[in-house]
């Protein structure tokens, strides 16, 4: 599944899509943003097993003036 239109880009302050609470397209101010790297090490240390990235977002509609919590994982690689 494609992520909101401007999610990806640190440099836009909103995204547009259909709001959860309203039923409206619309443009959600990015309220909170977190990211975080997660990996796992092989065993004997030979690399990683894998690399995951999770990005946490609180994004406000501007329409209905609500909030909702999005988890996104934009990256998921296996090691070699």
């Amino acid at each position: 599944m494609k992520p909101p239109f401007g999610l990806e880009m640190d440099d836009k302050p909103y995204v547009a899509y259909v709001c959860p609470h309203c039923g409206v397209l619309s443009q959600h101010q990015k309220i909170l943003y977190r990211g975080h790297t997660e990996s796992k090490e092989r065993e004997g240390g030979q690399g990683a097993a894998y690399s995951s990235i999770l990005r946490h977002y609180i994004l406000g509609c501007l329409n209905c003036g609500k909030s909702t919590y999005l988890l996104y994982q934009p990256a998921f690689s296996y090691g070699p």
